[in-house]
């Protein structure tokens, strides 16, 4: 009979917490829209997507998402309406105008402007008060855990497992056991060269000091993402707020 009782007051919880979730969810859209009224009877206005990967407004939020929840305080969409949250070359408020997403980057008001966006987050789920364990791709979900995890700071340098953000960018991995060397490669072309525990590394056949090195963490590697994005051309827009690294091409 106890047992019975616990699991009825454990499944009321679940289901309060989940209408609570849901009815927090739609707070926050009703403030967007009551913030930009032209937004109403839009796309934007009948999914989550301008926060959230999925429309459903669960999981991981999109770097637009992650600005917004990393504001102080919670409804104040015109703190950031001057950065471009996903990459692709139109602010936040050009994309909203636009009815847009502003952090889906292939959806924008006109012509892309860039080919490629790689976008790492360096900042914490406000939510579940754990790393975020997504990047995004061309405004695509990735999921982390497989490649090791969730990106993170080190020295002031954004670290991120080595094979997603070089292949992400259009390059490849080439791994030389011997000497824990990563190399990296544009099509046929060597562009750099890090070594696991070394603070040297090569960018295009230059020297190129590194303040955080790779290095191995529960059995992946990480790399220095700015060395990646510089040895492939890709150019980095940081977003203080949120802690979001966007690799352009």
């Amino acid at each position: 009979m106890k047992r019975s009782i616990v699991a009825v007051l454990v499944l009321t919880g679940l289901i309060l917490g989940a209408f609570a979730y849901v009815y927090a969810q739609q707070d926050y859209h009703d403030e967007l829209i009551l913030t930009y009224p032209k937004l109403k009877g839009s796309k934007i206005d009948k999914t989550c997507l301008c926060c959230h990967f999925i429309q459903e407004g669960t999981g991981p939020r999109n770097p637009y998402g992650v600005m917004y929840e990393n504001t102080e305080e919670l409804g104040d969409f015109d703190a950031f309406e001057k950065f471009d949250a996903d990459g692709d070359g139109y602010t936040n408020i050009e994309e909203l105008n636009a009815k847009t997403y502003p952090g889906d980057f292939m959806d924008h008001p006109g012509s892309a402007k860039y080919k490629k966006c790689v976008t790492f987050f360096l900042s914490l789920d406000t939510t579940t008060k754990k790393p975020i364990t997504v990047c995004a791709v061309d405004g695509k979900k990735v999921d982390l855990t497989p490649h090791g995890g969730a990106c993170y700071i080190k020295n002031g340098k954004s670290m991120a497992p080595l094979r997603i953000g070089i292949e992400s960018l259009g390059g490849t991995v080439g791994w030389v056991a011997s000497e824990k060397r990563i190399d990296i490669k544009k099509g046929s072309k060597l562009v750099g060269q890090m070594w696991v525990g070394k603070k040297n590394a090569k960018i295009n056949g230059k020297d190129y000091p590194l303040d955080a090195p790779p290095e191995i963490v529960s059995g992946k590697t990480f790399v220095p993402v700015k060395a990646v994005g510089d040895a492939l051309g890709a150019k980095l827009i940081w977003i203080n707020r949120g802690k979001i690294a966007n690799f352009v091409l």
